[in-house]
């Protein structure tokens, strides 16, 4: 006789683990961001591009005749 009845439908208690959930995943995805993404992120950004040269390359080959293109960016010409 001590039971005591549940004053949540179960409708409302099935939302209520959903909500849980959703709070749960945002917090998991926000730790995950910061711990995994968020550093991969800003080391992409101080990481310079191994082909930052390769425009002024091909800028000087176009102004050459063929075959005279040497060098890691001969490819683009």
């Amino acid at each position: 006789m001590n039971e005591s009845p549940s004053t949540l439908s179960p409708i409302a208690r099935l939302i209520l683990f959903i909500v849980c959930l959703a709070i749960a995943g945002t917090i998991v995805g926000g730790i995950h961001y910061v711990a995994v993404d968020l550093p991969q992120q800003e080391e992409a950004m101080l990481t310079v591009p191994q082909n930052n040269n390769c425009l002024a390359q091909t800028i000087a080959c176009l102004k050459e005749p063929p075959g005279c293109c040497t060098g890691p960016c001969a490819g683009a010409c």
